[in-house]
């Protein structure tokens, strides 16, 4: 299992890398006022992106993604390299918690409110959680 350890940081750190990336495409695609090619959800990207829920504080929630993910890529690799440091995974449960919840109240908006689904935003929720979980098992570990 020890082993299985060392290796979930770097899975972190890629799926944060992968998250950014999205987000810096939905981020490029917002500043630039480009439509989203969004085939798979019959153009439903664009309607989630168009909608007014795809701000928050006045900021896209594009943005925000991005933050998110470069706060979480920068706290793994802190992580990685001092992973004696006390209750630091208790900050990335945190962290990835507030995402995981965030990510659940878009996807309501997206099939109760809007009634679209954003195949990118839908990405981004699994990353998400994906993080939560391997936070979650790294926490539980260590208690």
């Amino acid at each position: 299992m020890k082993k299985l350890n060392r290796y979930l940081p770097i899975t972190l750190i890629i799926l944060s890398l992968v998250g950014f990336i999205d987000a810096l495409y939905l981020s490029y695609a917002r500043y630039m006022h480009v439509d989203l090619p969004c085939s798979i959800t019959n153009g439903g990207c664009s309607v989630v992106a168009a909608s007014p829920y795809a701000v928050m504080f006045g900021v896209p929630l594009a943005y925000l993604g991005l933050v998110f993910y470069l706060i979480m890529f920068t706290l793994t690799v802190v992580y990685y390299f001092k992973s004696n440091i006390v209750n630091f995974t208790k900050v990335l449960l945190g962290v990835t918690l507030f995402g995981a919840i965030d990510s659940l109240y878009f996807l309501y908006l997206q099939g109760f409110v809007i009634n679209a689904f954003c195949i990118y935003c839908i990405i981004s929720a699994i990353i998400t959680f994906c993080l939560f979980a391997i936070v979650l098992t790294l926490y539980l570990q260590k208690k």
